[in-house]
């Protein structure tokens, strides 16, 4: 519960506040820098958010936030926006974002709600479970699993056997604006199986959630030596760097945790931009050398009080590109191990 509150504490202070849903180049951001859905790049260096297989954490993550379910056409807009972003047309893409229609936050409160959803999604539990737990109707994610399309028109009542059935159009006239919200939940899928910690979410009923025992652990920057001592169970994915391939960059990472810098980091894009100004910004440049710092700003042990050394740029840019693809797929709050080889 500490380390939660700690985590928060420390987000809350350190990354710009968004009151509502907002594109950068790190992400779809939403509160005290919540990435719901990280930029990625593809081989023709167009940036889009990667939404693919996102799309049950993201409608789970906004419902949990606001504490009522939200519909998949908001997950429309969204995926349309990031089409906008992709064509360099920003302006567009916000304009999208508003018309999902999801209410500005009011305080802190709704900023916290997600927060701590996000640290329980990443520790491995499912949005769909935390839905249930405080009683808000899952059926916005059955239709995501059915694939949807709250765009997509459908044969007018009254027209014979056909009615009510998707059209192949693609038109939104007469789209349904949040179907699915009388009768009986759109699934024959069996509930979900209970989770071994289940009494942990039974807190979710009652805000504040800062009574919330921590899951997995979210910070975790604490505490000297490799792993600080975090268990295996706890990572997601080991992370091994070849000495001889990233020279000057490994080095400076085997230094800094024999220091006693942490081995096992928190995935945590949304606040890069934060932790390398934390971390490197009152600090002069070096010509023709690149300021490295470890743990890397991408993750949440970064920032203040990093380990900051002038290395080649080249070693550096290999370095982060590897780590980079090393952790892609994996959401924010997941925790990898570095390994250094040879």
């Amino acid at each position: 519960m500490q380390i939660l509150r700690k985590c928060w504490s420390e987000q809350a202070r350190l990354r710009p506040f968004h009151s509502s849903l907002n594109i950068t180049e790190d992400g779809l951001l939403l509160g005290a820098g919540t990435c719901l859905a990280p930029m990625i790049q593809d081989h023709f260096g167009v940036r889009a958010l990667d939404l693919d297989g996102r799309e049950e954490h993201i409608v789970g993550l906004l419902s949990l936030a606001y504490q009522k379910p939200v519909s998949v056409a908001a997950l429309k807009c969204i995926k349309r926006a990031s089409a906008q972003w992709a064509k360099g047309a920003k302006a567009l893409a916000h304009l999208e974002l508003a018309y999902a229609g999801l209410p500005k936050f009011e305080s802190k409160d709704e900023a916290y709600q997600l927060f701590c959803a996000d640290g329980l999604i990443g520790a491995g539990v499912s949005a769909r479970w935390l839905m249930r737990s405080v009683g808000l109707d899952t059926r916005e994610l059955d239709l995501l699993k059915y694939a949807y399309d709250p765009g997509q028109p459908r044969v007018p009542a009254g027209s014979g056997i056909e009615s009510g059935r998707w059209t192949s159009g693609g038109s939104k006239t007469n789209a349904p604006a949040t179907p699915g919200r009388s009768g009986e939940v759109m699934s024959d899928a069996n509930p979900d199986p209970i989770w071994p910690g289940q009494q942990y979410a039974q807190n979710f009923r009652q805000f504040p959630w800062g009574k919330l025992p921590v899951v997995g652990g979210r910070g975790g920057g604490g505490g000297a030596g490799p792993g600080n001592g975090s268990g295996d169970a706890e990572v997601a994915k080991t992370i091994e760097i070849p000495a001889g391939r990233f020279g000057e960059a490994a080095e400076h990472m085997r230094d800094a945790i024999k220091s006693g810098k942490p081995d096992v980091l928190t995935i945590d894009r949304a606040g890069t931009e934060a932790n390398r100004a934390a971390a490197t910004g009152a600090m002069d440049k070096v010509p023709g050398m690149h300021l490295d710092e470890y743990p890397p700003a991408m993750f949440l042990e970064g920032g203040a009080g990093a380990s900051v050394r002038a290395i080649s740029p080249k070693d550096n840019m290999s370095m982060g590109a590897h780590i980079g693809n090393c952790c892609r797929g994996l959401p924010n709050g997941a925790r990898v191990k570095i390994e250094i080889g040879k």
